[in-house]
């Protein structure tokens, strides 16, 4: 053990080290630990023995996330008023440190927490770390029957990327959070179940996201999809077996979206130079992923000719994973996929995905709009869609509407998940 407080000296030690040093139980469970997230809120429950304040609903929506469903040993927290100085500048709500000392003090003396006191050490230190009791568990998560669907994820609507701060008087901003909020109360009130599958691999996803917000790029006129939810991040196969209001669902997703808004943008349609049934994407001998991940690439990214099998090598490793396959030509992939949609094809390795983004988000927004207005809580996937399966139809209109609505001449073949 160290005998001296030399500060180069502390921050060398592993945080096991640290532990040991300062006194601290030395058990890896202690590492075994989360960071509170101060954005993490209950939805709809009203507990009587605990008061109301923000800490405390903070504090119980960490716990059961990080104890129950992410499956840490703890949770860790500033206990420093400086701390939450810093901190409070990219919350949506302001914490304050003495009500949020208050609580965590309130909890451990009511035997609902255990807390393992942290400590400050020059420039560095340990949080404070915190668990709950089998009294907290009794008394507060089953008594009140908390579940994932007890957790909401409070975010801002509108981001604009690059640190820009997003003027919400604006009458096109105050249009854009109006609708958002729109979407997001009619999903605040939806029964949402996901299946075991999902719920045995909590850890992998954040079930507290269940609202939408729309991610721009630099203006209101680049990206701006829609991003939030967990499902979003959920395996296709899994979505299928999800169910909203206690209905099976149905997903229906434009076919080859990016490659019809490019002839759109050229005011033609896709279907006057390939066959109706025909995939977009198919080309013989290749793999339909490994086609649709060149061709996003050379949309999305600022890449060339000359660096994009490089750039495709590393989107379809991650895609295929085991099944990914060395030394393919994607540049040939995207020289015969040019020939086959020349009307469009000089347009690839052209960096306009933000573009192509921004027109998906205006369909995506009418989509959205037009079935909340009929009270049918959908989720969208960016060019996908699911809704109960009773209203496939509504969906499937308003999918064609919105296409039309905006203009684009390039109409893609719905497909639904089992196909429909």
């Amino acid at each position: 053990m160290l005998n001296y407080l030399d500060n180069s000296d502390f921050n060398s030690l592993s945080d096991k080290e640290k532990m040991i040093f300062i006194g601290q139980d030395p058990g890896d469970h202690l590492l075994d630990s989360r960071k509170v997230d101060y954005n993490l809120r209950l939805l709809k429950v009203n507990i009587t023995e605990i008061d109301k304040s923000l800490s405390s609903e903070i504090l119980i929506a960490n716990l059961y996330s990080t104890i129950i469903l992410k499956r840490k040993a703890y949770i860790y927290c500033e206990m420093n008023p400086g701390d939450f100085t810093t901190l409070n500048k990219s919350l949506m709500d302001k914490i304050n440190f003495r009500e949020w000392q208050t609580t965590i003090f309130s909890f451990e003396k009511r035997g609902y927490i255990k807390r393992i006191k942290g400590t400050h050490f020059a420039n560095s230190g340990l949080y404070t770390r915190i668990k709950p009791t089998e009294k907290f568990i009794k008394q507060i998560i089953e008594n009140y029957n908390i579940s994932y669907k007890s957790l909401i994820q409070t975010h801002h609507l509108i981001e604009l990327g690059n640190g820009k701060k997003v003027n919400h008087s604006a009458k096109r901003v105050f249009d854009i959070e109006r609708r958002l909020k729109r979407y997001n109360d009619l999903l605040t009130n939806t029964d949402i179940d996901f299946p075991s599958t999902v719920l045995d691999n909590s850890n992998n996803y954040n079930l507290a996201y269940r609202t939408y917000k729309r991610s721009f790029k630099n203006s209101f006129s680049k990206n701006g999809r829609f991003y939030g939810p967990c499902w979003q991040s959920i395996p296709k196969e899994e979505r299928a077996k999800i169910l909203i209001n206690g209905e099976n669902v149905v997903e229906l997703d434009y076919e080859g979206m990016f490659i019809n808004l490019l002839y759109s943008i050229r005011n033609l349609n896709m279907f006057d130079y390939i066959s109706v049934d025909e995939d977009p994407y198919y080309l013989e001998k290749y793999n339909r992923k490994i086609v649709k991940s060149a061709f996003t690439a050379c949309v999305n990214k600022r890449c060339n000719k000359k660096n994009i099998n490089h750039v495709v090598s590393v989107l379809a490793k991650k895609l295929l994973k085991d099944n990914f396959v060395k030394g393919i030509n994607y540049r040939e992939i995207l020289d015969q996929l040019s020939i086959k949609h020349s009307k469009i094809g000089d347009m690839f390795y052209q960096d306009i995905g933000d573009d192509l983004c921004f027109m998906e988000s205006r369909i995506a927004d009418l989509v959205l709009n037009s079935l909340s207005k009929k009270h049918i809580p959908t989720l969208a996937i960016h060019d996908s869609f699911i809704v109960p399966i009773s209203k496939s139809i509504e969906l499937y209109n308003s999918m064609i509407n919105a296409f039309n609505t905006l203009g684009y001449t390039s109409l893609p073949n719905i497909r639904g998940y089992p196909r429909v």
